[in-house]
């Protein structure tokens, strides 16, 4: 609700077949907002009272339009009132048609007057992608104007072919699984979820047995068979137990059971599509039954409210009769004499079953019945589970059975009669906007943290039933679930061991049922970070929890803007790279290939809509890449977004060339790179400008060719220090000549060139780089074999401001070729000489009388 619009408290009251509407009294003064005279005239005179409305309809994803003939524009039904109260206050009342109707089908189940009571559900309303309008379809929207109606019709055929028969899908899947127990009894809460209206039932149902039609045929054997046999078995009431663990039900579904649990596991992460791999003939018969179970539940859904509606009718008929008014017999009496009719104790009892139940079905629920359950001689009585189907009633009518009958009924079901003293009482039944028992739950779960130990649990345990009383009246209340979901997370926390994740798995159910995006991108967060420090099962536990959280977030994601969607797709991939790197071997490789997935699909959903992003722009290039570098590029944009290092040492095959040249691409601000053993690097990485680079290290990097250089000087321009350190490739054989007449440096900036264990470095290629290097200063060639002394007097005549030289191992080097050295390099003070076997005396005193004591710091001659 949107701060400063206030309502009314409303509560519906069934009592003896009549509904009453109460709700309190507003002290309402000047009508400003809507109309309240069938839309003779309209208002829309109060600009604040517009905006809020406005903002109220942006939450349900109502569309403002203009209503009459342009008389003015609104949010929500055009009879919908907003009302300036005596007190001040703004007050809306008549919300009945906020949300819109659907568009008539052809189908035959138009309706008359349809546009008031066939409204499209608001979950329904909320995923779709344009607003729609309340008075689509309807006497007062603007007739000049049909793209209203459009967008309706267009979310009417989604519903229809898109999210029922999804739905139903859904729910075969479910039907072979542990789950399935825990769904039963759970269609009204299950269909809201998805935006899907009761009436719709029977086109669930449609869609379920649309690929066999005639997959009832083995469950009606089985229930007369069952049915017949029952009251012949010899039951205890003590071991009956209750109806939604026994019966035909229970008895159908024990073989799908057992093979659902043989054959699912927990960790597996397609689980949740709910598609069988088996294609076995035992897979194919269990898949069979499941559907025939599930086509019977959803009938026996059906039929519970249609017995509800017609005693409710039978019951209003008798408040004409005089004298009944008062006395609660007469009433009891038709209730009595109903239910026997529906159990088959009644002469027309074979009539209701084979003619007037169908009727009353097929009204309310179309597409409800296959064509062999519509021959006029099938009875649809023995599908039902009668004692499951009286369950069923007593919750919806008010109407209660004793114990004593209730035990009876489910030991005999096809002989057992009702009779005056087995009706316990007939209550009112209520559904209210759960305000009082929602504030009660929240008020003891505030009270359970400020308490310890037990006394809290104890308390908790109290807010928990009060969290389940205000649920029973609107099982599908967002507000409610998504508080009952914030108990459990928060005192969840306090917990350990199972009893944690049983407490994190009951909020996630909640978050679900809420469809808080928030909420349960939240709690996919702390799953998460629990996770991460757990261990053993636990930890296993949560992350398939966190797991199911993101699906659970990714599917109500799916209409929300690209920005919360591409937070969904990014959420999962971290997930699955954190996960990945408390793996080892096969197992870290998929989680981090998932990963890559994740990341993928986020880059691709951005590229697509146009959305701004660090890396959608290279998305041709990051195709190129394997899934696991793709997760490890946008795990380092995510945390190092302007990071200046990158150093592989070790990381052996997983760095590759592309690897690389996406690096470069998303950071043109990299200003060292080291490579070092990594044997997949070649001259191929730097095919792409790096401008920012000064310092780039290849050490051992046995791919590494010959053309670096000419790349480096390509893509480097700024680069100032170059490691080639045990590159057994590089000859510098292809390198520009310095004899070439006109050509400028090729490395204008570079100070240290490093080519020790280049074993088979030319003298000529490497007398060109020492020209194109102008301000080289650190010369390092150790284990270079072919440096002779006439390559090494020209280097120094070329470079005379060297610092560092570094000559170990060159043993074709002679006295001359150092004296030379160190009387042109005034400034070096670090030479070695290790290794060079011609070095004599000489060099000693050569280096001596040219070298000032200032200037050597360090001389190495050893062998």
């Amino acid at each position: 609700m949107v701060s400063g619009l206030h309502v009314p408290l409303t509560c519906l009251i069934d009592y003896r077949g009549y509904r009453l509407v109460a709700m309190s009294l507003l002290p309402i003064h000047k009508l400003v907002y809507g109309s309240n005279n069938c839309g003779t005239s309209y208002h829309c005179d109060d600009p604040h009272f517009a905006s809020l409305m406005c903002a109220a309809a942006e939450k349900i994803n109502i569309a403002e339009h203009w209503v009459g003939d342009k008389a003015a524009r609104l949010c929500g039904p055009a009879d919908l009132e907003g009302h300036v109260g005596k007190d001040g206050l703004l007050y809306l009342l008549d919300f009945a048609r906020v949300f819109p109707p659907e568009a008539p089908l052809d189908d035959g189940s138009f309706v008359q007057r349809y546009t008031l009571f066939k409204l499209l559900r608001p979950e329904l309303v909320k995923q779709n992608l344009v607003p729609l309008s309340s008075d689509a379809f309807s006497g007062f929207r603007y007739q000049g104007d049909a793209s209203d109606e459009a967008a309706v019709s267009e979310a009417t055929s989604r519903l229809h072919k898109k999210v029922i028969p999804e739905f139903a899908q859904w729910l075969k899947s479910q039907c072979q699984t542990k789950a399935w127990s825990a769904l039963q009894g759970r269609f009204s809460e299950l269909l809201h979820r998805e935006g899907i209206n009761i009436r719709h039932l029977g086109r669930v149902r449609k869609f379920v047995l649309k690929e066999d039609p005639t997959a009832l045929r083995g469950l009606l054997t089985l229930s007369a068979s069952s049915t017949s046999s029952t009251d012949t078995d010899t039951v205890s009431l003590e071991s009956s137990g209750d109806f939604s663990s026994s019966g035909l039900l229970e008895r159908s579904t024990s073989s799908v059971s057992s093979v659902a649990s043989s054959s699912s596991s927990s960790s597996d992460v397609s689980a949740s599509s709910g598609v069988s791999s088996s294609s076995s003939p035992s897979s194919s018969r269990s898949s069979a039954r499941g559907q025939a179970v599930l086509a019977t539940d959803l009938l026996l859904e059906m039929v519970a409210r249609v017995v509800k509606c017609e005693l409710r009718q039978r019951l209003r008929q008798l408040s004409h009769v005089p004298r009944t008014i008062i006395s609660e017999k007469p009433y009891k009496l038709q209730v009595i004499d109903f239910f026997n009719l529906v159990l088959g104790k009644h002469p027309c009892s074979d009539k209701y079953w084979k003619v007037d139940v169908k009727a009353q079905l097929l009204g309310k629920f179309p597409c409800a019945l296959t064509q062999e359950e519509l021959q006029e001689d099938c009875s649809l009585k023995p599908q039902i589970d009668i004692p499951r189907l009286f369950q069923a009633v007593q919750k919806c009518t008010g109407v209660q059975l004793t114990e004593k009958a209730l035990q009876l009924l489910q030991l005999h079901p096809n002989t057992f009669e009702l009779v005056y003293p087995d009706i316990a009482k007939m209550s009112t039944r209520t559904k209210d906007m759960n305000l009082v028992a929602q504030a009660e739950a929240t008020a003891l779960y505030v009270q359970s943290t400020k308490s310890q130990g037990e006394e809290s649990d104890r308390i908790f345990q109290m807010a928990m039933i009060k969290f389940e009383a205000a649920l029973q009246g609107m099982p599908d209340n967002s507000t409610t679930l998504k508080s009952w979901g914030d108990a459990l997370l928060a005192h969840g926390m306090k917990k350990q061991g199972a009893e944690r994740v049983r407490m994190l798995s009951e909020c996630l159910e909640k978050y679900i049922g809420s469809r808080d995006t928030s909420a349960l991108q939240g709690l996919s967060q702390s799953l998460f970070r629990e996770a991460l420090t757990s261990t053993g099962m636990q930890r296993d536990q949560l992350f398939t929890l966190t797991l199911d959280c993101l699906e659970a977030w990714q599917k109500l994601s799916m209409t929300v803007p690209v920005p919360q969607r591409c937070q969904v797709l990014r959420s999962w991939g971290d997930f699955f790279w954190e996960w990945a790197q408390l793996c080892f071997g096969a197992e870290r490789e998929s989680r981090t290939h998932a990963a890559g997935e994740r990341y993928l699909s986020m880059l691709q959903l951005e590229a697509d809509t146009g959305s701004s992003s660090l890396l959608h722009e290279y998305l041709p290039t990051l195709r190129m890449l394997m899934l696991p570098e793709i997760a490890c590029i946008v795990q380092i944009s995510k945390w190092c977004p302007q990071f200046t290092t990158f150093d592989s040492t070790y990381c052996g095959g997983n760095v590759t060339d592309k690897l690389v040249r996406v690096l470069a691409q998303i950071n043109k601000g990299l200003k060292n790179v080291k490579l070092a053993s990594c044997h997949t690097i070649s001259i191929n990485a730097f095919n792409t400008a790096f401008p920012a680079l000064t310092s780039l290290t290849l050490l051992r990097c046995k791919m590494v060719g010959d053309e670096i250089v000419q790349k480096i000087a390509e893509h480097c321009p700024l680069l100032e220090t170059l490691i080639l350190q045990g590159c057994p490739r590089v000859s510098l054989n292809n390198t520009i000549s310095w004899e070439t007449a006109g050509a400028s440096p090729m490395l204008p900036k570079l100070k240290h060139l490093d080519l020790r264990d280049c074993r088979n470095v030319l003298p000529a290629g490497l007398v060109s780089v020492v020209h194109h290097a102008p301000l080289l200063t650190e010369l390092l060639l150790e284990n270079c074999g072919s440096i002779t002394s006439e390559v090494l007097q020209l280097i120094v005549s070329m470079r005379p401001d060297l610092s560092e030289l570094c000559l170990n191992n060159c043993r074709l080097v002679t006295d001359a070729a150092v004296a030379d050295a160190a009387r042109r390099c005034a400034r070096i003070h670090m030479l070695q000489l290790r290794g060079c076997t011609r070095l004599t005396a000489l060099s000693i005193t050569a280096v001596a009388a040219s070298l000032s004591a200032d200037s050597i710091s360090q001389l190495c001659l050893a062998r």
